[in-house]
């Protein structure tokens, strides 16, 4: 919705509550592929990047 790719900083409280922390309009992009690619989370699983 923001209309550009944002990096985004976030963190989860010990209650699991998300709390997004800011975010950034990203500057270095490498050319990819422009399709969109569908992300599930199921189960609530912790994802590290």
């Amino acid at each position: 919705q923001l209309g550009h790719p944002v990096d985004i900083e976030w963190c989860i409280d010990a209650d699991g509550k998300l709390y997004i922390l800011q975010l950034r309009p990203v500057t270095a992009l490498v050319p990819r592929h422009r399709g969109v690619i569908p992300i599930r989370l199921a189960n609530r699983e912790y994802i590290l990047a």
